[in-house]
C-alpha cells in the first residue's frame, strides 16, 4: 500500500484544507457558540451543509469531481425519503408555515447531504485536512479534560442537571458527549497517540453521566485495546456492542420506554398512533417530534393530549425533540420508516465498499455508525445539530487511505 513519505508539515497545507479545518472546528464548538455567544450560531450547521452541498454540485457540473455509485444510491434514497415527507405534508391536512417545513426538511436531510458533499469535494485529497482536524481534536480533548476537575469543584456552569453530568461549555451533556465522540473518531483515523486519547475521551464520556455516552466509551475501549489490529469487523463485535450497550443503558431504557407516563415513551407510542392515522404516510414535516415543533408548537400535539404531558407541553417542552425514531415513524409513516432503513443500509454499504478498497480506516467509520445508532434511542441523532460534524469527518475518512498497522 502506497503511503506518503513526506512528514506532515503545515507549510504544505492547501487553502482548502484550512477551510475544511475551520468548518470542522465550527461544527465541533457550534453548540458552545450558541450557548455562550449568540443563538444565531444554532444555524451554523445548516449553513455549512448548504455550502458544502452547493460546492459539491458546482464541482460535479464543472467536471472536477464525480458522484460515485454509492453516493448516487444514497442521494436517490434520500430524495425519495424527503419526497414521502413532502407528500405526507400535503395530504395530512395539518397547517404548518412554509418556514417550519423548510427548516425541518433541511434538518432531516443534513447528515446525508453533508456526507455526500464532503465526500465528493475531498476526493483524493482528504489526508492533510484530516491531520489538521486530528491536531485540533487532541488539543480540544485535553482542554476539556483539564477543566473537568475545575468544573466539578467550582460553580462554573459546566455541570448540568439533576444527574450532575459534565457538559464543559456546551449547556447540555449530550451535545458535549457528541463533540467528544467526533474528536475521538478523528484522532483514531489519524492514529497518533490513539490509546492515550481514547482513555481521555472515555473519562470525559463517563463524566457526562449519559448512558449512551458510557455505552459508547465501553465500545471505543474495546475497539482500541482489543480489536484495533483486525481489518475485518467480527460479528462478535456487533453482538458485544449491542449486548453491552443494552446492559449499561438498561435502567434508562426501562424508564423511558417501559413507563407509559414518561415523555419519551409517550412520544414513541404516539408516533405509531400518528402513523396508523395517516397510513401509509405520516403527518408530514414540522408536525411531530422535530426540533422546529418546539418553537412552532404543532396542532397535532393537542389532538394527542401532549399539552398535559410533562416535558411535551407548550411551556415545558424539554423532551419534544429528544428522540429520533418517533420523528421518522410519525412524520414519514411506515413507508418513510422503510425508506430510512434502506438509506441506512446504503450508508453502511458505502462504508464497507470504501473500507474493502483500503480507502478508509475501518474502526473510526464503524464507531460513527455505532454512536449514531446508540444515540438514536434517546435523541434526534441523524437529525441533530452534531450530525453534520460526524458526517463531515465520515466523508473525509472515506477518502483517506488506510494506514499500516
Amino acid at each position: 500500500m502506497n503511503h506518503e513519505s513526506k512528514a506532515f508539515d503545515i507549510r504544505y497545507t492547501r487553502v482548502t484544507d484550512l477551510l475544511l479545518l475551520l468548518a470542522y472546528i465550527t461544527l465541533v464548538i457550534g453548540s458552545v457558540l450558541q450557548v455562550r455567544v449568540d443563538k444565531v450560531f444554532a444555524y451554523m450547521d445548516e449553513a455549512l451543509v448548504i455550502a458544502f452541498a452547493i460546492l459539491a454540485v458546482w464541482q460535479i457540473l464543472s467536471g472536477n469531481r464525480r458522484l460515485d455509485r454509492e453516493n448516487r444510491r444514497i442521494g436517490i434514497c434520500l430524495v425519495v425519503f424527503l419526497a414521502v415527507g413532502m407528500v405526507s405534508t400535503v395530504f395530512c391536512g395539518i397547517e404548518r408555515s412554509f418556514k417550519s417545513i423548510a427548516i425541518d426538511l433541511l434538518t432531516c436531510s443534513k447528515f446525508f447531504l453533508m456526507l455526500i458533499g464532503v465526500n465528493t469535494i475531498t476526493q483524493g485529497r482528504a489526508g492533510d485536512a484530516l491531520k489538521l482536524c486530528a491536531s485540533f481534536s487532541r488539543f480540544y480533548l485535553m482542554l476539556m479534560l483539564v477543566f473537568l476537575p475545575v468544573g466539578l469543584v467550582l460553580d462554573m456552569g459546566m455541570v448540568i442537571g439533576e444527574r450532575l453530568g459534565y457538559a464543559f461549555l456546551y449547556g447540555h451533556p449530550s451535545n458535549f458527549a457528541a463533540a467528544v465522540v467526533t474528536c475521538l473518531v478523528v484522532v483514531l483515523a489519524d492514529r497518533k497517540n490513539e490509546k492515550e486519547f481514547t482513555v481521555i475521551a472515555a473519562v470525559l464520556l463517563i463524566a457526562s453521566d449519559r448512558s449512551k455516552a458510557i455505552a459508547f466509551a465501553a465500545v471505543a475501549l474495546l475497539v482500541v485495546f482489543v480489536l484495533r489490529k483486525k481489518d475485518k469487523i467480527p460479528i462478535g463485535f456487533w453482538i458485544a456492542s449491542g449486548v453491552g450497550s443494552l446492559l449499561i443503558a438498561l435502567d434508562q431504557i426501562k424508564l423511558y420506554f417501559f413507563d407509559s407516563t414518561t415523555a419519551r415513551s409517550v412520544l414513541l407510542l404516539s408516533s405509531f398512533k400518528v402513523a396508523n392515522r395517516f397510513i401509509p404516510l405520516g403527518s408530514g414535516y414540522a408536525t411531530f417530534g422535530s426540533n422546529v415543533t418546539i418553537s412552532d408548537y404543532s396542532p397535532l400535539y393537542y389532538d394527542l393530549g401532549f399539552e398535559r404531558v410533562w416535558g411535551l407541553s407548550p411551556i415545558n417542552n424539554d423532551y419534544i425533540a429528544d428522540s429520533f425514531w418517533p420523528i421518522v415513524i410519525g412524520q414519514f409513516g411506515y413507508i418513510g420508516l422503510a425508506l430510512f432503513l434502506i438509506l441506512l443500509l446504503c450508508l453502511i454499504r458505502k462504508a464497507f465498499v470504501s473500507i474493502s478498497k483500503g480507502a478508509s480506516p475501518v474502526w473510526p467509520i464503524c464507531l460513527i455508525v455505532v454512536y449514531l445508532l446508540i444515540a438514536s434511542t434517546s435523541e434526534s441523532a441523524f437529525f441533530s445539530s452534531y450530525a453534520p460534524g460526524l458526517a463531515m469527518v465520515m466523508g473525509m475518512m472515506m477518502n483517506v487511505e488506510r494506514q499500516a498497522k
